[in-house]
């Protein structure tokens, strides 16, 4: 394996985690807004939207 497939690898599992975060924040909005608690639904939506604009590391 060289170097350039590794990066991909790095850059690839960044990207699965970060949109894994950023589901379990969707989820959370989800159920907080069937509580009716829709400032923490809103508040679980914007930390949602901040992780999915996170730069990614090791970018192949």
């Amino acid at each position: 394996m060289n170097l350039e497939e590794v990066r991909a690898q790095l850059h690839e599992h960044a990207r699965q985690s970060q949109e894994e975060t950023a589901q379990i924040y969707d989820r959370l909005a989800a159920m907080a807004r069937r509580q009716g608690d829709e400032r923490a639904a809103l508040g679980y939506e914007r930390e949602a939207a901040q992780e999915r604009a996170k730069p990614l590391p090791n970018a192949a």
